[in-house]
């Protein structure tokens, strides 16, 4: 078995963060091993005499927030609880999947509360945008209460912003992304597109799922010449009073993205829309008021689009 890297906390890192992270290791590292083990396939089961009586419950066809639901079949690369965290204004609903392990990896999976361990931690980097007809071929296993729904919400809303959670919310989280050969890289990559079979097959990935890459972000704006940080352009956008500000990143790079009102404050107006650069690249989805456009180091002059695919008139300000 492959040995994992060595990976020393570093010293400011609170003992429950290191705990908690060696325990995550130490499931993962039996998780790889159990991977190499072969095991004889099921027998076939023949589905095709439709006399036979169905020994599955039917299917729970209306969709509401705070509903957690099994999926699987056809409808999934493998059986996976996930939650239903809000609507969308074009009928799609934010979800987000449960974690195979016990203990949260990343900042943004969260611990639930539950005792189930498939319903322990919910990934809340690994959002997606799915349509009812997606869901609607699934069952309702469990609901979160008012409160659970309102944390997980909060939880994704701080992963998004890339700002700092408060203690009592940190605390049920994963601990921070550092070491570059961390084991956890690999398996965020591997569970990112755990819920693409359920994309509106329409649609892109990049449009359906906001961007997870955050902690990456955040080190590549260490490493960055500090007069490039931090640059602002702004537009207005017309009939909105609303203000769209992209805050260079990555020696300009990226852009991070936030849609203010007229007091300045976050806007979530324009949840669901995405920018456009000149040479064709698009945002992550506007959610919460925020997003990120990577242009690869072609002109910041950005188009708006709301979820509708129409156009908004923008006016560049400053910057």
């Amino acid at each position: 078995m492959k040995r994992l890297p060595t990976i020393h906390p570093d010293a400011a890192t609170p003992a429950w963060q290191a705990e908690r992270l060696a325990r995550w290791l130490t499931d993962w590292e039996i998780d790889q091993s159990l991977e190499n083990l072969v095991e004889d396939a099921p027998p076939d089961i023949d589905v095709t005499d439709t006399d036979k009586p169905s020994l599955v419950e039917p299917y729970d066809a209306d969709v509401l927030p705070g509903q957690i639901r099994l999926v699987g079949g056809r409808m999934a690369d493998r059986l996976l609880y996930l939650a239903v965290l809000c609507r969308q204004r074009d009928g799609r609903y934010l979800c987000a999947p449960f974690g195979r392990y016990t203990e949260p990896a990343l900042p943004a999976e969260w611990l639930t509360g539950r005792d189930a361990m498939a319903l322990r931690v919910l990934c809340l980097w690994n959002t997606a945008l799915l349509p009812q007809s997606s869901l609607a071929e699934s069952w309702v296993v469990d609901t979160f209460t008012d409160d659970d729904l309102s944390q997980a919400l909060m939880v994704e809303a701080y992963f998004c912003r890339g700002d700092s959670m408060p203690v009592t919310v940190e605390r049920r989280t994963g601990p921070p992304l550092i070491h570059p050969a961390d084991p956890r890289r690999v398996y965020r990559e591997i569970e990112a597109g755990i819920l693409d079979s359920l994309l509106d097959p329409s649609e892109s990935v990049n449009e359906s799922r906001p961007s997870w890459d955050t902690a990456d972000q955040e080190l590549m704006k260490a490493a960055e010449a500090p007069e490039r940080y931090g640059a602002e352009i702004r537009y207005n956008v017309i009939g909105f009073a609303l203000t769209i500000v992209a805050t260079a990143s990555s020696a300009s790079q990226s852009y991070r993205i936030s849609v203010v009102d007229a007091r300045g404050d976050v806007s979530r107006r324009l949840d669901g829309s995405r920018l456009i650069s000149r040479d064709g690249r698009s945002s992550t989805l506007i959610w919460i008021g925020r997003s990120w456009i990577d242009i690869g180091g072609g002109v910041p002059d950005f188009m708006l689009f709301d979820d509708s695919g129409a156009a908004l008139q923008l006016v560049r300000v400053s910057g």
